[in-house]
């Protein structure tokens, strides 16, 4: 039997409290008037607490090392990250630039952390404890939200109403994922 450090089991009693906390929020927010203070209020406290999810699993993996869970954390947080960043980019489809070079740099992230998860689903799947369907299905879900973000990133949206969209998937992928 291993003896973890306690940091392991602080950063494993903040995953799970901000996973709760999260789980807990996601239908609070749904449930609050859109655009709402509320809705703000438990909207952006559900984004940190999966970034507090993703951080904390991303921690634990690289100690483990547990390939699989580093790279499904980052495919999870980048569905709310995405749901997050698109309120501020409403202006693009007035023709105005909204999106910035984080945005850019999360969804190459993304976008790599998937391809690596389907890559080692095929050829390597014991370097992500053989778990080769769920990373081949998660990386190929990955690859095509952040290849359709960057996609969008060169395009003024056609639809008005594009961020409400993005938001809602965003965020009910983030809550499905996590």
């Amino acid at each position: 039997m291993t003896h973890d450090p306690q940091w392991m089991h602080t950063a494993l009693e903040l995953h799970i409290l901000c996973g709760s906390l999260g789980f807990v929020l996601a239908p609070v927010a749904l449930l609050t008037v859109k655009d709402g203070k509320a809705h703000r209020r438990w909207g952006l406290v559900y984004f940190y607490a999966m970034a507090g999810v993703a951080v904390s699993a991303i921690v634990m993996a690289v100690y483990r090392p547990l390939l699989f869970l580093a790279l499904v954390a980052i495919f999870s947080f980048y569905n709310a990250f995405l749901a997050y960043r698109v309120l501020g980019q409403k202006a693009a489809y007035r023709g105005e630039r909204a999106v910035r070079p984080l945005d850019w740099i999360a969804a190459a992230c993304t976008f790599l952390a998937s391809l690596m998860l389907v890559a080692c689903g095929i050829f390597r799947p014991v370097l992500i404890q053989n778990l080769a369907g769920p990373a081949i299905l998660f990386g190929g879900l990955g690859m095509a939200l952040a290849g359709r973000a960057m996609w969008g990133f060169t395009r003024r949206p056609r639809e008005k109403m594009f961020w409400w969209y993005e938001h809602l998937q965003g965020m009910l992928g983030s809550y499905i994922a996590a």
